[in-house]
């Protein structure tokens, strides 16, 4: 790469950053990622359009193309997620940079492709993170760890499901009175179910490949969970775009449900994105992840990355006297917040992150989930605190 291509990857990267409120350092792996991706002429374009919005019109002006010529290239530019359309709308008329994380790294690899591209792409942010991990050293990690505390704020929300939600009985009450419910009523993040039931109504989920297993899978990695290789779902608006330029397909409420059902037995962590990775805004998607190939948990957990959450809820020992000591908490909490006191599982609140697995497994109800809405702020850890080996891969 020459220096002046890397200069203006950099300029690229730090236009694309801003398109979101969650935020990354560029660094030499980075650019090699986008290297692999963006061409030279669309390095320049993307450049000359900046952030956004802009409409298809003053894209075209942009350049010296001609109008088929240009048809193609901006159609590329879609196809790779580097230009996203405003609202989400495929036939609407204005466009914005996509940002690069939550956003144009995860359409590399959520369409399930396995060519040679892919793989390459997959062993590049392999470097990258392995390339974050290197700051982990005294006093960046003190200086890090501060920094994260005192000014960072969570983008994703877990969210835990539990084995009976899904067959919940209802109660009908009968109120003699028509009541109307608006069709962009607010429903909890902490409710899965409804979420999609929510979604459903106006065709909008769509089922993914899961970039992060996708991304362990081509760096000869797999993950060892056995659940559907498309286990991300989309949701929203965003659902047209994914579904048009082959990121996803459309997927039924009971698909996306059965899909939930299936990675929660396997041991996923739930976690619900929003768009624009700002709370405040409508959630886009909701990963079903192992926490061990996961981005956020996989990369917490290798020392690359601190980690950061809104949670609905708390772990409990609610029946501290019924433990058998059997493990089954310690071994699937994936922020090793529950551990074995005199054989008896104890659990850090302060790491805990409400996602459920270990009140999920007890055979004994020894643990239970309470409703606690809270931020949970887990800083960078010592390379000599790391627990390193998946946990997924021992096939529980």
């Amino acid at each position: 790469m020459t220096p002046t291509r890397k200069e203006f990857l950099k300029r690229l990267a730090r236009l694309m950053k801003l398109q979101n409120q969650s935020s990354m350092p560029v660094t030499s792996a980075l650019l090699d990622c986008m290297d692999l991706v963006i061409t030279p002429e669309e390095t320049d374009f993307l450049l000359n359009m900046g952030s956004g919005p802009i409409s298809y019109e003053q894209a075209r002006e942009l350049t010296t193309q001609s109008a088929a010529d240009f048809r193609g290239f901006f159609d590329t530019l879609l196809k790779k997620g580097l230009v996203w359309p405003r609202d989400y709308d495929p036939d609407g008329n204005r466009f914005d940079l996509a940002p690069i994380l939550v956003g144009w790294f995860e359409l590399q690899l959520c369409g399930g492709e396995e060519t040679t591209e892919k793989r390459e792409f997959a062993r590049c942010l392999d470097r990258l993170l392995n390339d974050w991990a290197k700051y982990n050293i005294f006093p960046l990690r003190s200086l890090q760890n501060y920094y994260f505390l005192k000014n960072g704020s969570p983008n994703q929300r877990i969210t835990p499901v539990s084995p009976h939600d899904a067959n919940k009985k209802s109660v009908k009450i009968e109120v003699k009175r028509k009541i109307v419910l608006p069709d962009d009523q607010i429903l909890p993040s902490r409710d899965l179910h409804r979420l999609l039931k929510k979604y459903g109504r106006k065709d909008n989920i769509a089922l993914m490949h899961c970039f992060c297993r996708q991304w362990r899978k081509l760096a000869e990695e797999p993950c060892g969970y056995e659940y559907p290789a498309e286990s991300c779902i989309a949701i929203g608006p965003i659902t047209a775009y994914i579904v048009r330029y082959g990121f996803g397909r459309h997927a039924s409420v009971e698909e996306a449900l059965e899909v939930i059902e299936k990675t929660r037995k396997a041991g996923a962590v739930h976690t619900v994105f929003y768009e624009k990775d700002d709370m405040k805004l409508p959630e886009i998607g909701i990963c079903n992840c192992c926490p061990d190939c996961c981005g956020l948990l996989g990369s917490y957990n290798r020392g690359a990355i601190p980690l950061q959450f809104k949670c609905d809820y708390l772990a409990h020992i609610a029946h501290g006297d019924q433990c058998t000591g059997c493990e089954q908490c310690t071994t699937h909490c994936p922020v090793n917040a529950v551990s074995l006191v005199r054989q008896t599982a104890y659990i850090e609140k302060t790491l805990c992150i409400g996602c459920g697995q270990c009140a999920s497994r007890c055979p004994e109800k020894v643990i239970v989930l309470q409703a606690q809405e809270r931020v949970v702020k887990l800083p960078l850890k010592k390379k000599s605190a790391l627990h390193m080996k998946k946990k997924c891969l021992k096939g529980l």
